[in-house]
């Protein structure tokens, strides 16, 4: 906050009147009307300094709900994908055990294949 009392002048140096020191009265104007400056001055800087506080707090709430927002959204998607994985793993592992059936079968059929051989080389 600013101090708004006014500045009384009511002595100088050595306790003497400005009023015998002409340069003096006007040197004290000039210094009035500085702080009247500096004042508004800073009224001017603590409003800035107001809305500024204002528009950063405005932003750091949309940046939160977009933040939250995000996180959401990966989260679903973290989600979506370790189910999708999961499948996946569960696909492969039923391939695998389709591919070993399929071998095994491959395997009997070359056994069974090797034995009419025989069966026929036997006739011959």
């Amino acid at each position: 906050m600013t101090d708004e009392r006014p500045i009384q002048t009511t002595s100088t140096l050595h306790g003497d009147n400005p009023q015998n020191h002409p340069n003096a009265s006007v040197g004290i104007s000039v210094l009035l009307e500085r702080i009247s400056v500096l004042r508004n001055d800073n009224i001017t800087l603590q409003e800035q300094i107001v809305q500024n506080v204002l528009q950063f707090q405005q932003q750091e709430k949309q940046t939160d709900e977009i933040l939250e927002k995000t996180l959401r959204h990966l989260s679903m998607t973290n989600d979506n994908l370790t189910i999708e994985n999961n499948n996946l793993k569960e696909e492969v592992s039923n391939l695998k055990h389709q591919m070993n059936r399929l071998i095994e079968d491959k395997n009997q059929l070359q056994k069974e294949n090797n034995i009419l051989k025989q069966q026929v080389n036997d006739l011959q």
